[in-house]
């Protein structure tokens, strides 16, 4: 996989599984609340592998800054029927939120469909 994402210059990035991760040479891994905690995934992983965590409160983002990840995922920003075990939606008005709280790289996850 990493071969056919090489020439488009984008990474493998594996959902919750360090062990996937380890075994395809994956280039990074996302970890939700209930995964592995990232400072045990930082220490299996090789340096150069980048690793998002999942926040879903402030607690989380607050959290996070003591935690050795490189971007943290804000879910769900909006209601998504896909995945119905998630905390309420940040909106973007909690996104902006999340912006004042760190300085990390934020992904936005959940509820896309075409909203301004």
């Amino acid at each position: 996989m990493n071969a056919l994402l090489k020439p488009y210059r984008v990474p493998l990035v594996i959902n919750d599984r360090i062990d996937v991760a380890l075994a395809c040479g994956a280039r990074g891994v996302h970890l939700g609340q209930s995964d592995m905690p990232a400072a045990q995934a930082r220490q299996l992983l090789a340096p150069e592998v980048f690793i998002g965590l999942s926040v879903e409160s402030p607690d989380d983002v607050r959290r996070a800054a003591v935690e050795p990840v490189d971007y943290l995922g804000v879910s769900p920003v909006f209601a998504t029927p896909t995945k119905t075990d998630t905390a309420p939606p940040w909106g973007l008005a909690g996104l902006r939120q999340v912006r004042t709280m760190t300085d990390l790289p934020l992904v936005a996850i959940g509820g896309y469909s075409g909203r301004a």
